[in-house]
């Protein structure tokens, strides 16, 4: 095999791979997010979590009073 046809195959791959990995959807947890009924003055507020799997079993990843953090959630109607 020429050389060039194995850095188009390798090339090839890498890009399938990365696609695929873009693609898969990360899992939402039961529950929905409490209501924060205030807001903090910071300008850009900390995120302690970005998605729920970053949050311990059975937290959810929900906007707080100030930046996103791991709350529980509120049992009920579930994310759309």
């Amino acid at each position: 095999m020429k050389s060039s046809n194995l850095f188009f195959l390798v090339v090839l791959l890498t890009v399938v791979s990365l696609a695929s990995s873009r693609t898969q959807k990360t899992p939402v947890r039961k529950g929905t997010c409490p209501v924060v009924m205030g807001r903090c003055l910071m300008l850009n507020p900390p995120d302690s979590c970005t998605k729920d799997t970053h949050c311990p079993l059975p937290k959810k990843c929900c906007e707080g009073m100030c930046g996103k953090t791991c709350m529980t959630p509120v049992p009920g109607m579930e994310a759309l």
